[in-house]
């Protein structure tokens, strides 16, 4: 016959708690669930440090990894009303973490990849105030845009070379 811890018995009685998350948690999300400001504060406490962790050990800077940790929260805010009682609130939490450093990661990604239009075409960037309207980019390029408008849109003639 086999023998059953009793931790886990004791546990069977209680459907709305995962097997080892601690109770504690599983009344925080209860009370987040209701809309319970201090219970979802409770929830920031405990798990905003390893989530900002998780940023930076994929390749944030602690500032990003802060922002993305800001991004994961606001979405379970948004959706904490989905999370199905009984599972582990942890997992769901990285889930969400995890997806929030995947996006600033590809932001920072294009972020980086991106040139303005005056440097991809090798010309120099102005060094006095802009004028009111876009012309000094216009004036700085050769000859490859044809107008400029006001709200600095440019109407390109050809493809710029570097």
């Amino acid at each position: 016959m086999d023998a059953v811890k009793p931790q886990v018995v004791a546990e069977a009685g209680n459907p709305e708690r995962a097997a080892g998350e601690a109770t504690e948690v599983t009344a925080l999300v209860a009370g987040a669930k209701k809309g319970d400001a201090e219970a979802f504060a409770g929830l920031m406490r405990l798990y905003d440090r390893r989530v900002i962790a998780i940023g930076v050990q994929m390749g944030l800077s602690h500032d990003d990894a802060l922002d993305a940790c800001q991004d994961a929260f606001v979405k379970v805010f948004r959706y904490i009303g989905r999370f199905r009682s009984g599972e582990s609130f942890y997992k769901w939490l990285y889930r969400i973490a995890i997806n929030a450093v995947y996006d600033h990661l590809s932001w920072s990604r294009w972020k980086r990849s991106t040139r303005p239009v005056w440097q991809a075409c090798g010309a120099t960037a102005p060094r006095k105030a802009r004028p009111s309207r876009p012309t000094w980019l216009a004036s700085s390029l050769p000859g490859s845009i044809v107008s400029a408008d006001r709200k600095g849109s440019f109407l390109f003639s050809g493809t710029c070379r570097r």
